[in-house]
């Protein structure tokens, strides 16, 4: 692995050289700024960034191409999504029907430069996942010699990719293959496995949401719900108790996030599941934080969602993720089918190359993160470390050989930017790599709260505090990556 424990320009790709890469370099807040408000000579300046806020340049090259093919008029605008199937999904939480050309593999809804649906087009493919595969434009383009060479890397069969990945994960969740169904993203994952219960719900149109998510995912619940209510308190089971009880009728399905993003929170998941089964209502997990290899979540849910895009590939340069059917008298993959945008099979050829050594990488993980909240104790200018073994037994009960979450989140006494900026290590969107990867979480999630004040003071209340850091920690040797934070740490200017 090649070290990231540097300071990395702008915009450069996360990680270095690579088309795919998922992350881009935002070196300091004034990047990360800059970023957040479009600025158009910074965005320019990218290589690439997260595929869901960021247009690849393959995804400009198609789009180019085919505006010339189909000689579409510049006062149109062509909007890529994955497939059909997308463009009905589009229409039906749209509530009106787009116009739209087949486009080579894929398909482009064509709207006026000018239409007022359009970015809320744009905001449904994102939340939802309906995304084109970069890796499978790359091949697309080089065949009708539009893009001169192919990225070279290495995977494992391509007829072989989605097979190895399932397996694997049906190890992590203790189930079989057949319960696991691969999305082209995570977002497509939970987007699908929300879908699928709500409509077998049988017209109970509410979702119970389990503390704070992140905010696409909020958005993304709030869509697909007559109502969403957010239990504030994860671990007051006694009043959701209380809240079931009288609402049971309308629930479609209770959601939760094991470990939540990025307050590293834990409920009491035995407890909850229990309660949820009391009801008969059904327990979505999404596990992303929580692998199968390093808890039992499986064994306190009935539907499972992970973004294979984090821990799963732990090298940041694709977008999948899965759904896991562990109780399937509540949900099958058949169910979830209708929603699901499959993943290309260059990117399922990857990630099964990256894949074989999830559970190794998660436990080198671990130890590093171990050792990292004992190191930083010694500042007093981190007024909160925040890591899952700092919270209250939930974790203990789904904790499997005594492995925990990569993650932990630093809140500064100062100015974040007197740490940030000058903080020798890759910063920038993600997480879940094998290289140590920083964030400013709330400048980055909710960059506009920032700026409102009363917005802004309920994040506070919320405990999302604008000098966090969210560290995804690496497999480096730990004193490599102590070394990085000493440097700003021991002197924090």
């Amino acid at each position: 692995m090649r070290s990231l424990l540097k300071h990395i320009p702008a915009g450069s790709s996360i990680p270095l050289n690579n088309p795919f890469a998922v992350s881009v370099s935002l070196p300091t807040l004034s990047d990360v700024i800059k970023y957040e408000e479009g600025d158009a000579a910074f965005l320019e300046s990218m290589e690439t960034g997260y595929p869901r806020f960021f247009t690849h340049r393959y995804v400009r090259l198609y789009l180019q191409h085919i505006r010339e093919q189909h000689r579409v008029p510049e006062d149109r605008q062509l909007i890529p999504v994955n497939s059909y199937n997308a463009v009905c999904r589009v229409e039906e939480l749209l509530g009106s029907p787009v116009a739209h050309i087949r486009a080579g593999n894929w398909y482009c809804i064509v709207t006026a430069q000018d239409d007022p649906d359009a970015g809320r087009i744009r905001h449904i493919i994102r939340n939802c996942g309906f995304l084109i595969s970069s890796r499978a434009l790359a091949v697309y383009l080089h065949e009708l010699h539009i893009l001169p060479q192919l990225y070279h890397e290495d995977t494992a069969p391509y007829d072989q990719g989605e097979t190895i990945i399932r397996e694997v994960l049906a190890s992590s969740y203790q189930t079989q293959p057949e319960h696991v169904l691969l999305t082209n993203s995570g977002m497509n994952a939970l987007y699908a496995g929300i879908r699928a219960l709500c409509e077998k719900a049988a017209g109970k149109r509410q979702i119970v949401r389990m503390g704070h998510c992140y905010i696409d995912t909020l958005e993304l619940l709030e869509r697909c719900a007559s109502s969403v209510y957010v239990h504030k308190d994860i671990h007051d089971l006694q009043e959701l108790e209380l809240y079931l009880q009288q609402h049971a009728q309308h629930i479609a399905l209770v959601f939760i996030e094991s470990v939540s993003n990025p307050l590293l929170q834990v409920a009491d998941l035995p407890a909850l599941y229990r309660l949820c089964r009391q009801f008969d209502i059904p327990l979505l997990v999404d596990a992303t934080f929580s692998s199968g290899f390093i808890t039992t979540v499986y064994q306190h849910a009935d539907v499972i969602v992970e973004s294979l895009t984090k821990f799963a590939s732990g090298h940041a340069d694709m977008l999948a993720g899965s759904i896991v059917t562990v109780n399937t008298d509540v949900l099958t993959i058949a169910d979830c089918l209708p929603y699901r945008e499959a993943p290309a099979i260059y990117d399922t050829a990857r990630l099964a190359l990256e894949i074989k050594d999830y559970r190794s990488r998660l436990e080198k993980v671990s130890h590093n993160t171990k050792l990292l909240t004992t190191y930083f104790r010694q500042f007093s200018h981190i007024i909160e470390s925040i890591y899952v073994a700092s919270g209250s037994d939930a974790y203990a009960r789904i904790r499997k050989d005594a492995l925990e979450p990569g993650l932990i989140s630093l809140v500064f006494r100062d100015d974040l930017s007197l740490y940030y900026d000058r903080l020798p290590v890759a910063k920038g969107p993600s997480l879940g790599t094998d290289f140590t990867l920083v964030m400013p979480y709330v400048y980055l999630a909710h960059y506009e709260a920032c700026k409102n004040e009363k917005a802004y003071a309920e994040l506070l209340q919320a405990g999302l505090n604008k000098n966090m850091i969210r560290i995804s920690v690496g497999t480096e040797p730990i004193e490599e990556i102590t070394g990085a934070f000493d440097a700003v740490l021991t002197n924090p200017g």
